[in-house]
């Protein structure tokens, strides 16, 4: 009988090590602005990156607006939470920038338009 006994000592596994990470994910969109009439025009803003747990995300922006958002000629951006980029797009969406090319979009929209009747 006690050669059928196994003597059992504790073994410390790391489950995350040992099977590697698990859910990482990475996702990556495209942020852009388009208009009714140029549907081959796109205005690319940024690119929002996530991981799996979505925040801190990182934004890489066009230079124009990154530099009306901040000054400086950094494109690259973290943001640590929602309030964050809420803060962020406010202050793009209503830079100059933004509001001067909206503007010429609509125009553009308006007479194109105007040319197909």
């Amino acid at each position: 009988m006690s050669s059928l006994q196994t003597v059992f000592e504790p073994v410390n596994v790391d489950i995350q090590a040992d099977l590697g990470a698990q859910g990482v994910e990475n996702y990556r969109y495209e942020v852009f602005l388009t208009v009714k009439g140029l549907e081959h025009y796109r205005y690319r803003m940024m690119f929002v990156e996530y991981g799996s747990v979505a925040y801190p995300a990182t934004i890489i922006m066009n230079e124009a607006l990154a530099i009306e958002y901040s000054n400086k000629r950094s494109f690259m951006f973290k943001v640590g939470s929602m309030k964050d980029l809420e803060d962020m797009l406010d202050t793009i969406i209503n830079s100059e920038t933004m509001v001067s090319l909206i503007q010429s979009l609509i125009n553009e929209s308006l007479r194109q338009e105007a040319n197909m009747e």
